[in-house]
């Protein structure tokens, strides 16, 4: 017997790494960011992807959470090492901590 308690990702009305990505990239596109970035985190339950790690990075960043931005963009670079756009955001984030020091 199920514990009526415990929601499932199936439960949540979602039902694919891809919705859960193209339903942040709408929060994303509203300004909604902390929204966004939890469906980000809910696409990964589902599957561990570049994708939603770096809209996670993409979503920490407009957050001016960079410490945030910078894991997830690295988390980016350890599957797909020659990925442009996250390795764009790092020279950014590393050049405005740079300024800061």
């Amino acid at each position: 017997m199920r514990n009526s308690n415990v929601t499932t990702m199936a439960d949540s009305g979602i039902e694919s790494e891809n919705e859960c990505i193209l339903t942040g990239n709408a929060l994303l596109e509203m300004g909604r960011l902390n929204a966004a970035a939890d469906q980000f985190h809910k696409a990964l339950e589902f599957h561990v992807s570049e994708r939603a790690y770096y809209k996670l990075g993409v979503a920490f960043y407009l957050l001016k959470d960079y410490p945030a931005a910078r894991k997830y963009f690295y988390d980016v670079l350890k599957t797909v090492p020659d990925h442009y756009a996250a390795k764009r955001y790092l020279r950014v984030i590393d050049g405005m901590t740079d300024m800061v020091d």
